[in-house]
C-alpha cells in the first residue's frame, strides 16, 4: 500500500517553502502520496512546484513586526495569536485525519501540526531563537510544545553549525537529528558572469520597502541585474515577481553574485550552491543578525551590509565580482 505523507509548511517568507522542496522531492522519488499543507505565497509557490499533489489551506498566522528596538516586544505580545493559530492548525489535522489515511507528518515551522496516532517530525533550525534572552520568557513553551513531536530535524550540520547557536537543542527531550543543510540549488557551482542576482522574500511591509531601495542601488551601480521578487506587489524593469523554480534555478546558476537577506534557507542556498553573496539582514529579526554575526569573515565570498548602509552595495558588489 502507498504511504501517505502530510507535509506542512510555515509561511513566514518563502524559506521555509523553498528549503522544503528536495525534502518532498526525495519522498516522492520512494513513492510516498503527497499532500501539503500551508497559506498564502508559500503555498502558492509549492502549488507551482508540486501540481499534482494534493493540497491543504491552513489559517494564516499573520504575525506583525516592528522596528529593530519593538520587534521581541511586539512578537511577545503576539504569543496568543500564534498560540491561536497553533491551534487551529492541529484542528485542521484532527479532521484530515479523520477522513484520509496519514502515515508520517513532517512539518517545516508549524508548531501546531501534531496527531497522537501519527508520527510527527518538526523541521526547525531555531531550538533556541534569537535573541537569546527572550528565550527566560518563551523557552519553557517552546520546549513543551516541541516536544509533542516524535523527533526534530535540524537542517544542518552538526559540528560546523551554519546555524550556531539557534540550534542548541540542550534541554530537549526529543530526539533530535541533524540532516544536513538543504536546498533546492545544491551544485550550482561558482559563475564568472557579471551578473547580479537579487532574492526578495519575507513579509510586508518590509520586503517592499527593501527592495525599492536595493534597486535604486543596482541601477546606480551600473551592473547587468535582475530581482527575484517574493510577492505580487512590485514591477519593474528587472523585476520578476513569483517565478517558477525552473526560472530561478537557471537564474542562481548563471548568477555570479547574489544579493538577498541574511535568513537561514538563503545561508543554506549559498553553502551548497557555493555563490558569492552580499546579505542584508533584516533590520529588527535578530535571527538575520545573529546569523551575519555569526558567519562574517568565515568565508572571503559572503560580505554583510546593513540596510541603513545599503549606499555601500555597488562597492561591495565590485569587489565581489
Amino acid at each position: 500500500m502507498q504511504r501517505h505523507l502530510f507535509y506542512g509548511v510555515l509561511n513566514w517568507g518563502l524559506g521555509h517553502a523553498t528549503r522544503s522542496i528536495p525534502i518532498i522531492k526525495s519522498y516522492l522519488l520512494d513513492g510516498w502520496e503527497l499532500t501539503i499543507a500551508s497559506d498564502g505565497l508559500a503555498l502558492d509557490l509549492l502549488i507551482q512546484e508540486f501540481p499534482d499533489a494534493n493540497f491543504v489551506h491552513l489559517a494564516p498566522l499573520d504575525i506583525h513586526y516592528g522596528n529593530k528596538f519593538t520587534m521581541p516586544f511586539l512578537l511577545y505580545k503576539q504569543i496568543e495569536k500564534w498560540k491561536e493559530a497553533n491551534r487551529q492548525d492541529e484542528a485542521i489535522l484532527q479532521e484530515y485525519f479523520r477522513n484520509n489515511r496519514v502515515d508520517l507528518v513532517i512539518s517545516d515551522g508549524r508548531i501546531g501540526l501534531v496527531h497522537p496516532f501519527i508520527k510527527c517530525i518538526l523541521i526547525n533550525h531555531q531550538l533556541h531563537p534569537a535573541p537569546f534572552w527572550i528565550n527566560r520568557f518563551i523557552g519553557k513553551r517552546l520546549k513543551e510544545c516541541f516536544a509533542r513531536f516524535n523527533e526534530i530535524w535540524v537542517p544542518d550540520y552538526e559540528d560546523a553549525k551554519l546555524s550556531g547557536r539557534l540550534s542548541d537543542a540542550s534541554g530537549l527531550l526529543n530526539p533530535v537529528k541533524f540532516i544536513g543543510p538543504k536546498s533546492r540549488y545544491a551544485g550550482a557551482g561558482l559563475a564568472h558572469s557579471g551578473y547580479v542576482l537579487a532574492v526578495i522574500s519575507g513579509p510586508n511591509p518590509s520586503r517592499k520597502i527593501f527592495a525599492e531601495k536595493l534597486i535604486k542601488e543596482l541601477k546606480k551601480s551600473g551592473l547587468t541585474y535582475k530581482v527575484i521578487y517574493g510577492g505580487l506587489d512590485l514591477e519593474g524593469e528587472h523585476v520578476v515577481q513569483m517565478p517558477d523554480n525552473e526560472f530561478i534555478q537557471k537564474e542562481w546558476q548563471k548568477a555570479e553574485v547574489v544579493i538577498a537577506r541574511s535568513g537561514y534557507s538563503t545561508i543554506m542556498d549559498l553553502e551548497l550552491s557555493k555563490k558569492k553573496a552580499v546579505l542584508i539582514p533584516t533590520p529588527g529579526q535578530y535571527e538575520q543578525l545573529y546569523l551575519a554575526k555569526h558567519l562574517k569573515g568565515n568565508n572571503a565570498n559572503l560580505m554583510f551590509c546593513k540596510e541603513s548602509s545599503i549606499t555601500r552595495l555597488g562597492k561591495m558588489l565590485r569587489q565581489l565580482i
